[in-house]
C-alpha cells in the first residue's frame, strides 16, 4: 500500500522524520512559488515550525506530502502577498499544475523504493546480507569481508555485481512497467 492510502497520526518526532524525507522536493516546490532562494528558505522553515507545532491537530494523516506541500503553499502565497513590491502572484490555474507535477515526482520516489526493495528480494542471499551490511549498517568492505570470512576483493566484486544487477532491475521496472 502506498503512503497515502494508510492514515496514521504523527507524532512531532515522526512528522520530523517525514519532513526531512521530503525536505529536498519540498524546497523545489517552494522555489517554484518563490523565486528569491532566501524567501524560500524562510518558507521552508515556516513550514517545518507549523508542521511540528500543530502536530497534535492533524489527526490521521494520509499523504504527509499532501498536508506538508498545502502548509508551504499556503506560508509561500502569504509571503508574496506581505511583499511590498507585489511580485507576480501565480495563477491558481498554474499553482495546481505545479502541485500535479511535484505530487508525481513524490510518487515516483516511492515507487523507485518499492522497486529497490523488489529487486533487492531477487538478488542471492549473500548478496543480500552484502548490500544490507555496506547500506544499511555502513560498513566497509574490510568490516563486511571479516564478518562473512571471505577476501575483500571478493567483496568489492560482489558489491558492484550487485548494485549492476539492483539497477538493471529497478530501470526495466520503471521503463517497461516490469510487475513486481
Amino acid at each position: 500500500m502506498t503512503e497515502e492510502n494508510q492514515p496514521q497520526a504523527l507524532d512531532a518526532e515522526q512528522l520530523t522524520r517525514q519532513f526531512l524525507k521530503h525536505q529536498q522536493v519540498l524546497f523545489a516546490y517552494i522555489r517554484t512559488l518563490v523565486v528569491n532562494r532566501h524567501q524560500a528558505e524562510d518558507v521552508l522553515q515556516e513550514t517545518a515550525v507549523t508542521l511540528i507545532r500543530r502536530a497534535h491537530e492533524f489527526g490521521p494523516i494520509y499523504s504527509f506530502w499532501s498536508l506538508a506541500r498545502e502548509i508551504a503553499r499556503r506560508q509561500a502565497l502569504a509571503l508574496l502577498q506581505k511583499e511590498a513590491r507585489k511580485p507576480h502572484i501565480l495563477p491558481a490555474d498554474v499553482i495546481a499544475a505545479i502541485d500535479t507535477e511535484f505530487s508525481s515526482v513524490v510518487k515516483q520516489e516511492h515507487w523507485g523504493r518499492v522497486y529497490l526493495q523488489k529487486c533487492l528480494e531477487k538478488l542471492p542471499d549473500l548478496w543480500q546480507r552484502m548490500i544490507r551490511l555496506r547500506y544499511w549498517m555502513h560498513q566497509s568492505q574490510a568490516q563486511i569481508a571479516k564478518e562473512l570470512g571471505r577476501s575483500t576483493k571478493m567483496v568489492s566484486v560482489t558489491l558492484t555485481r550487485a548494485r549492476a544487477r539492483l539497477a538493471n532491475c529497478v530501470l526495466r521496472q520503471h521503463t517497461v512497467g516490469e510487475t513486481l
